[in-house]
């Protein structure tokens, strides 16, 4: 066997090689994008719908994006009602003031403990994800895609 067919075989093996590493990456955000799904509901049946619940919000935003769905956390909060004016559930978004969800949370509630165990496990998929998207996001950029 000549160099060029050795060189050749050598290629094809190194390229199946980062096909299988690529595809594992694309099983395990497949996974976490799952979780992140179910964590969502999860997440909304441990409090009940009052004021001061916190909640993961995710959001598509178009074909073409490899980042979808995006995650924001927000806490919902009943303004005070006046004769003038009814009660207005408000969103805040808690990522845009940099805070942390776990933190919003009122310790004195009953659903706390179980609230804040599914928070801590979104953040840590959140995390993961971000770093997988990140790689992702750099992969396309250097192969120009």
């Amino acid at each position: 066997m000549t160099n060029v067919a050795k060189a050749r075989e050598s290629a094809v093996a190194a390229e199946t090689r980062v096909e299988k590493t690529v595809l594992k990456v694309l099983d395990r955000l497949h996974a976490l994008n799952a979780r992140l799904v179910a964590l969502h509901g999860e997440i909304k049946a441990a409090q009940p719908v009052s004021s001061g619940s916190v909640c993961l919000e995710l959001y598509p935003c178009g074909p073409g994006c490899a980042g979808c769905p995006h995650p924001r956390w927000v806490k919902y909060t009943w303004t005070v009602e006046t004769p003038q004016k009814p009660s207005v559930l408000l969103s805040i978004n808690l990522d845009a003031k940099e805070r942390d969800p776990v933190l919003t949370l009122a310790r004195s509630t009953p659903h706390y403990e179980k609230t804040a165990e599914l928070i801590r496990e979104a953040k840590s998929i959140l995390l993961e994800r971000k770093k997988i998207l990140a790689s992702i996001r750099s992969l396309r950029n250097s192969a120009r895609l």
